[in-house]
């Protein structure tokens, strides 16, 4: 059994502990990959996260074989694109090499049956944004007349009428609608990723969707709120999505083409301006209590939390972490205390009355 400590042997509470052994992504893999908008967790706060361990990206499906290094270190592709975007791939004669390559992954859906940790290379296929959720969360969202324009022209088969219905409130929603979309109704897939990421074997892992700022944008500010980072530190970290399709004409290009394509505007989807994760975090607040209150509701526990904060923050940020949670929590009963005793004063005084 355990011994409880005793002065002869200290044992602080909040010592800095030793970093979990994690498999990394070798350095120079890292700096030669060049998939589209892929970065590591660290830079989002470089002196806190460990580096090498946690990416996020546009689809890996685009592998060249100069990223190939960097796929193959990874043990979890998590993939919250829709099985029609990964569908794509297949005919993609661009994208051979990912075709070679995904066969050394096994494919898991969120929440199902994992591999043993001995032999973890987990491609995880999420769809954070089906279009049937999309489509649900947007016809709550819809007045009554549209939602009546919609059966009509669905009935009578003009099919592009009742597309042009939807697209036109996403894009009044922009991607601020789309996120509250995903918040309600991905709970179940949200909870089994970040799950998975409290799994040692789980890294190297790499978060991605198509384009990697949107979705991605998403699950990555909740997994970097979950390790403590503030509203604005995670604002500031979605805004470099934005400066990389910004600094390239390309790739932007691309972008543009394919928002076209789904007859989106491409104008209100490119940019990541900063106040959709604002807005996603008023979202947040407002309907939810705050980010502790959601991963409450979904079920991302306390103690998971501390298992993702252990794998992921640097000791001494993981130290900190724990110490300035120790401090809330003498705060909290503090004002418990405080709260009693002003209460049993004023019993008291309306006794003596």
């Amino acid at each position: 059994r355990p011994v409880p400590p005793t002065p002869s042997q200290p044992n602080p509470p909040h010592s800095t502990p030793a970093m979990t052994s994690l498999a990394t992504v070798p350095d120079a893999a890292a700096a030669a990959c060049d998939l589209a908008n892929v970065r590591d967790f660290a830079t989002a706060a470089p002196s806190r996260i460990r580096p090498g361990v946690l990416f996020r990206s546009s689809t890996v499906s685009a592998v060249t074989p100069e990223d190939l290094p960097f796929l193959e270190a990874m043990h979890t592709l998590v993939d919250i694109r829709g099985p029609k975007e990964r569908a794509k791939d297949v005919v993609n004669e661009e994208r051979k090499l990912w075709k070679e390559k995904q066969g050394g992954f096994k494919a898991v859906v969120p929440g199902g049956k994992m591999p043993d940790v001995a032999d973890w290379k987990v491609w995880v296929q999420g769809d954070l944004l089906s279009e049937m959720r999309i489509g649900i969360g947007l016809a709550q969202r819809a007045s009554w007349l549209a939602l009546m324009d919609a059966v009509y022209f669905a009935l009578t088969g003009r099919v592009e009428e009742t597309k042009k219905i939807f697209t036109s409130q996403m894009d009044r929603g922009g991607l601020a609608l789309l996120n509250e979309i995903m918040l309600e109704k991905s709970q179940k897939d949200i909870k089994a990723i970040l799950e998975m990421l409290t799994v040692p074997e789980a890294y190297p892992a790499v978060v991605f969707c198509t384009v990697g700022k949107d979705r991605t944008g998403m699950m990555v500010a909740l997994i970097l709120g979950a390790l403590g980072l503030s509203e604005e530190e995670i604002t500031a970290d979605y805004l470099k999505s934005g400066a990389y399709y910004d600094a390239n004409d390309e790739r932007r290009a691309e972008l543009r083409g394919m928002l076209e394509v789904a007859g989106m505007t491409p104008e209100l989807w490119i940019a990541t301006p900063a106040h959709v994760m604002q807005d996603s975090f008023k979202i947040i607040n407002g309907r939810y209590g705050g980010l502790q209150a959601y991963f409450k509701l979904i079920g991302f526990s306390e103690e998971s939390q501390d298992k993702l904060k252990q794998l992921m923050l640097l000791p001494e940020a993981y130290a900190k972490a724990k110490e300035a949670e120790a401090t809330l929590e003498k705060l909290s009963a503090a004002d418990v205390n405080e709260v009693a005793a002003a209460a049993v004063a004023e019993t008291k005084a309306a006794v003596a009355k």
